[in-house]
Order: C-alpha cells, then structure tokens, then sequence
C-alpha cells in the first residue's frame, strides 16, 4: 500500500513538473502584438514606428495599397521604427507588423499589430500652421484643400484686430497672399493643406456638382450653370478676397439656381446645414 502512495505521488508530481514546465516555456515564448504608428515624412516617405515587445528578436513589418488588399513583407528589422522609402506621391499605404522570436531551432511570432495607413505628403503642399507671406511662402495665388477647415489673412500674429479675412473651406478654395501677411490654417486634425494654384493640376469640367470654390477656365467651363445644392452664392472676378469690388454678384439658393460665369472669374457655393 505504502509502495503504491509513493508510486501515485511520484506520478503527480511528474505530471505537474512537464506542466509546469510547458506553461514556463509558453509563457517564455509568448508575444504581444506591436502597437504601431505611420506618419508621412515626405512626399515619399512613410515612417513606421512601434514599441519594442518584451522578448523579441526582430520585426517584419508588411505593406499594402489597400486595408484589405495583398500584403507584402518590406522588410525584417531588429529596430523599433523604419522608414519606407521611393513610394508614390498623394498616395495612401497601409502597414502592419509582427514581433518575432527566435529561440534555438525554432520561431515564435506574435498576432500582426492593428493595421494603419496615411497619406504620403503632396509636392509643393503646405500644412496646418501660421505662415508669414514672403517668409515663409512666396506672394500669390493658393488653393486650399479640405472640408469645413478655417483660415485667416491678417496684418499681425495673434491679434483679432489685424484679421483682414478670414472664412471656411468648403471641399476647395482660393485665396491671393501679397508680401507682409500672415495666413494661418486650421484644419482641425483633418489633414487640409494648401498649395500654389500654378501646381494644381486642374480638371476642367462641365458643371459643378459640390460646393467649394471653382475658378472658371480651369476647374469649370465658362457658361450658364444650374445649381440645385447649397445654400448661397458667390461671383468673383478675382482670389483676391480682400477686394470687395471684385464681387460681381451673389445670392441665395433657393433650391435651383441658374448662374452665368465667364473665364477668369470665380464661382464660390456655400454648402446647406
């Protein structure tokens, strides 16, 4: 009887020494997924950056040009950032990546981090911030993209009294910046920015069918135009929108609207709420 007590005893205590021994391994070769980031450095390049994970050996970090789409490994890297390089200008890349684990023969991988994308950054484009005209950029005609963003033209920084405009961007806009102004743009974390009008590569069409800002001979074809959204109107002959005489007419949108534009002036449309 005392024979088999020390029989059954030698037995659970063998069964929890494997056990014990499979949870320490596993608990060795486990891995958390990386927590990462992607921010555009340039216009093509992408930096990629995540924590280091407790027990890695190195990363392999994939990429895609869409969420779902074909991911391919760039690269395998013991560093806890890198950055992609000879991408597509204005072009959105998704990247993912997993920690790995190499111990004597064998490869241990963690779950692939949450996937995230951006943009890589458009040539000749400015961002979000304050800018001195002449300083910072040169004097002239700007086009702003992006949707419900702010801007402001002023005589001084950070005094209300020196504003000389300042409006809402509503999908697209222009303004004209002379030597000694301050132009700001906020863009509220929606990634608005701003760019000479001589860069844009315009697209001509033949009515227009958001609201925005649209100058006629480059973004839309001179003639008469029915407008059946938004809410008011605007007729300019110049970006210059210090310039109140440059206003040829304007008016309210009472659900259809026919206006006649002609090339060189600008047909602004405030959008309804």
């Amino acid at each position: 009887m005392r024979k088999n007590i020390i029989s059954l005893l030698t037995l659970v205590f063998s069964i929890a020494f494997v056990f014990g021994n499979e949870l320490d391994a596993s608990a060795a070769t486990s891995l958390s997924k990386p927590v990462i980031t992607v921010k555009a450095t340039g216009t093509t390049k992408i930096k990629i950056s995540y924590k280091k994970v407790k027990g890695a050996t190195s990363y392999r970090i994939y990429r895609a040009t869409s969420k779902s789409g074909k991911y391919k490994r760039i690269i395998s890297t013991k560093s806890t950032s890198y950055t992609n390089s000879k991408l597509k200008s204005s072009f959105r890349y998704y990247y993912k990546v997993r920690a790995l684990k190499k111990s004597g023969k064998k490869t241990y991988y963690s779950k692939y981090s949450t996937v995230k994308s951006t943009k890589t950054l458009i040539p000749y484009a400015k961002y979000a911030g304050s800018y001195k005209v002449g300083k910072d950029i040169s004097a002239g005609e700007y086009m702003i993209f992006g949707k419900d963003v702010y801007y402001e033209i002023s005589k001084q920084p950070s005094n209300f009294d020196a504003i000389l405009t300042n409006d809402f961007v509503y999908n697209q806009a222009y303004v004209r910046l002379s030597v000694g102004q301050y132009f700001k743009l906020s863009d509220y974390g929606t990634g608005a920015y701003f760019i000479p009008s001589s860069k844009v590569k315009h697209t001509l069409a033949t009515s227009v069918k958001k609201p925005g800002m649209y100058k006629i001979g480059a973004d839309l074809k001179a003639g008469t135009h029915k407008i059946s959204f938004g809410s008011y109107y605007e007729v300019i002959n110049n970006s210059s929108i210090l310039d109140m005489e440059a206003l040829e007419y304007n008016g309210e949108i009472n659900g259809t609207e026919y206006v006649k534009v002609k090339n060189g002036q600008f047909l602004k449309i405030n959008p309804s709420y």
